[in-house]
């Protein structure tokens, strides 16, 4: 990621977290354009499904989310409307656009009526938990690129849009001894951490 990038993201998170947390200066706005992907838990073998969907943004007519995860501990098996996918969109995915990346898209259809503006987190996705990965915490980063499309101007992460990346914990399988258990969540953290780092690194 180019070093500007980096710290336009930064700026952006920064900004979010002192407008979310309040209280604020009088007359500033707390709205922050954000495409999100939420969080789950589950233990090895088993599906979990993340919330998709946007914040503060308003006529919006399409959303890309391009997300990268990582392939040692997770695997994409499907994208499906949630409650609240309004009518009149079309909701497509790519679950092999890269190695460990897949993309999704919602679009206004203008030829067919809506019942409703595209808000919240419409959009479900879900991931299975590779059997045999160790207990810990994955990131599914929204990868620079990721959009969001208005009737009057289109939003571009990270640049004018806040990316909220979404973390999956994998919980020990049963009757995993505790203090294992813990040991091994540590390790595999660390070992995310750096994996998750060179991939940024690579891409830069």
């Amino acid at each position: 990621m180019p070093m500007h990038r980096r710290w336009i993201r930064t700026l952006l998170a920064a900004l979010a977290v002192c407008l979310l947390a309040g209280p604020v200066l009088p007359g500033l706005a707390r709205a922050v354009p954000t495409i999100s992907i939420g969080d789950g838990e589950g233990a090895p073998g088993e599906v979990v499904s993340l919330p998709a969907g946007t914040r503060d943004i308003t006529d919006i007519e399409a959303v890309l989310w391009d997300l990268v995860y990582d392939p040692s501990v997770l695997e994409p098996v499907e994208v499906l409307p949630a409650p609240g996918f309004p009518t009149g969109w079309a909701l497509e995915s790519n679950l092999d656009l890269r190695s460990d990346t897949i993309r999704i898209v919602a679009r206004r259809l203008p030829s067919l009526p809506t019942n409703g503006p595209f808000e919240g987190d419409p959009v479900e996705v879900r991931f299975r938990i590779r059997p045999g990965a160790a207990d810990g915490m994955t990131t599914i980063f929204i990868e620079d690129g990721s959009s969001v499309g208005t009737i009057d101007d289109e939003f571009d992460a990270p640049d004018t849009l806040f990316p909220r990346d979404g973390e999956v914990t994998v919980m020990p399988e049963p009757g995993q001894p505790l203090l294992l258990a813990t040991g091994l969540a540590a390790l595999a953290a660390c070992h995310r951490l750096r994996t998750a780092r060179a991939l940024r690194r690579s891409r830069s």
